[in-house]
């Protein structure tokens, strides 16, 4: 059964949202629950010549950054996540859908970031993808790089 409930992933450089005087993202509100998390604090990739030049998607930096990251931040979203599938699940049918929103910031938004939304939109998607309306993530630094594309309507590295 699909519960009223779509979780949005987002990884974003806090260099670019300070320059530009604003945070890439909406602001919540009482059907959307939105959490930032500072991911500054971990061994930076770009700081090691071998990955430098790689991103978030590649499987080098992704377990770069994975073997630094405690198991309190994957603890404290999945039982975000579980929260609102049961708050969802007493939804009335014709409620319209609540929206959870992971956003992963970084200096550059090209390596931590991406690596721990990449990895946990696959968690969601293999432990509870069947559940929720929809899992979607973007990452708003590499839109701006030309790495990947904004979805339709979307302007690049920025969500309205």
């Amino acid at each position: 059964m699909k519960f009223p409930l779509a979780i949005e992933l987002v990884s974003f450089s806090h260099a670019n949202a300070e320059a530009a005087g604003v945070y890439p993202f909406c602001s919540p509100d009482s059907r959307t629950f939105q959490h930032i998390f500072d991911v500054r604090y971990l061994p930076n990739p770009f700081n090691e010549p071998t990955l430098r030049d790689l991103n978030g998607l590649d499987k080098a930096v992704r377990q770069y950054v994975l073997q630094s990251l405690s198991t309190h931040l994957w603890t404290l979203m999945s039982e975000v996540v579980r929260t609102l599938l049961k708050k969802a699940a007493d939804e009335p049918a014709d409620a319209a859908p609540l929206t959870v929103r992971f956003c992963f910031g970084c200096t550059g938004g090209k390596h931590r970031s991406v690596a721990l939304a990449a990895e946990f939109h696959d968690w969601l998607m293999n432990t509870h993808g069947d559940e929720c309306l929809s899992i979607s993530i973007r990452h708003l630094a590499l839109e701006t790089l030309g790495v990947t594309t904004p979805p339709l309507g979307q302007p690049t590295g920025a969500i309205v």
